[in-house]
């Protein structure tokens, strides 16, 4: 995971604090930033842009 701004870190913290840390499975296919599902044909995350994947 990559923590780009404050208000981020912000929300991310206070998430830490409520909720366990996600355990992700390996076998998904992930961004390589934001580790969010991506589909087998995708060629930039829709969550957070990253291109190319």
């Amino acid at each position: 995971m990559t923590i780009r701004t404050k208000e981020s870190l912000h929300y991310y913290e206070h998430y830490k604090e409520n909720f366990r840390v996600p355990e992700y499975q390996s076998q998904k296919n992930l961004c390589p930033d934001c580790n969010a599902e991506l589909s087998s044909n995708s060629k930039f995350c829709r969550m957070c842009g990253k291109f190319p994947i």
